[in-house]
């Protein structure tokens, strides 16, 4: 779902320096924010229709069926 720079910011877990700094870096960067923002909810709403998730549960659970039966 995330992509580094395209739509957020990763940051590593537990790494509170860096979590704070790619924050101040938002809080600084009104563009940055809006890009960012802007990219997250295109890719929300090109990849994560309720279409494609619908299928994607019907999916898995025909999987799972044959792999009980």
């Amino acid at each position: 779902v995330l992509r580094h720079d395209d739509n957020g910011w990763v940051v590593p877990p537990h790494d509170v320096g860096a979590l704070t700094a790619a924050l101040q870096g938002l809080l600084d960067d009104p563009a940055t924010r809006a890009r960012l923002g802007a990219q997250a909810r295109a890719t929300v709403q090109h990849d994560y229709t309720v279409e494609q998730e619908v299928d994607g549960n019907l999916s898995l659970y025909a999987a799972l069926i044959d792999s009980a039966g």
